[in-house]
């Protein structure tokens, strides 16, 4: 079915009016399609990867080298999503921090050099070469969508690394946990 705007009315999950193109730390969570685990398995709190998920690592790891305007922080592959801290500094200044919370494109469009911008192409690169992989074209592997989490001062941005730390032991009791 075509989406239509008019009919469908798709509701975002952006903190409406934030410049996502603003320096700081951004969490991000971004689940496989139907949540399939695809990426790998937990055994004994280790995540043991499938050839999908170090596609997925290296992509992630390649970030910074394709926008040079992004820091990698903490990061885990689960076997159906990921966790990441993506930092967001200045490009005149190299520096990461707080910024203003103005809108500089109409609400809903992507910036370029954005947190949606990349997130949207490490999406589109996985998906391609998962697909190259799997020999089909057009094939979709992610979820649409993805949560994020504008991370506010130090005591948010250790609890949260905590929890991308501490993911693998906790993965049968995680809210994404599946057996299949």
């Amino acid at each position: 079915m075509k989406y239509e705007p008019q009919i469908h009315r798709r509701k975002t999950i952006r903190l409406e009016g934030y410049d996502y193109s603003s320096p700081g730390a951004y969490f991000v969570t971004i689940c496989t399609h139907n949540r399939q685990s695809t990426l790998g398995f937990v055994k004994n709190e280790e995540v043991f990867l499938s050839e999908w998920g170090r596609i997925v690592l290296e992509i992630w790891e390649e970030i910074p080298h394709h926008h040079s305007q992004m820091a990698l922080d903490e990061f885990v592959i689960m076997p159906n999503h990921v966790h990441g801290i993506l930092w967001l500094t200045d490009l005149e200044t190299g520096s990461a921090g707080s910024a203003p919370t103005t809108e500089k494109a109409k609400f809903g469009k992507i910036l370029p050099k954005s947190l949606s911008s990349v997130i949207r192409s490490f999406k589109s690169e996985v998906t391609r070469e998962i697909n190259l992989s799997r020999k089909i074209q057009g094939g979709r592997f992610w979820q649409r969508n993805y949560f994020e989490h504008i991370v506010r001062n130090d005591d948010d941005l250790f609890n949260i690394r905590k929890y991308i730390q501490e993911n693998p032991a906790k993965w049968e009791s995680d809210r994404y946990f599946s057996q299949r």
